[in-house]
């Protein structure tokens, strides 16, 4: 709900995003976790990584946001 907005122009509707794709993620993303996962993050990341072929790319992005993580909370 009020994830986009309608317009109606000579019988046509048109639809839209009523709000920016990130924040979107964000927040449909968090209630996901919160309902599947009860509200943790790491479950959802071991399920992924454990369900999943992760690419040697893939690990390396992981660590890096990892590291930046540790780096922004010290």
């Amino acid at each position: 709900k009020g994830l986009v907005t309608k317009e109606i122009k000579e019988r046509a509707h048109i639809f839209t995003a009523a709000a920016e794709e990130e924040w979107t993620q964000t927040h449909l993303l968090k209630d996901f976790v919160s309902a599947t996962f009860r509200g943790s993050s790491s479950s959802l990341v071991m399920r992924m990584l454990g369900s999943e072929d992760t690419s040697p790319e893939d690990l390396t992005k992981i660590k890096e946001l990892l590291f930046q993580l540790e780096n922004i909370k010290k």
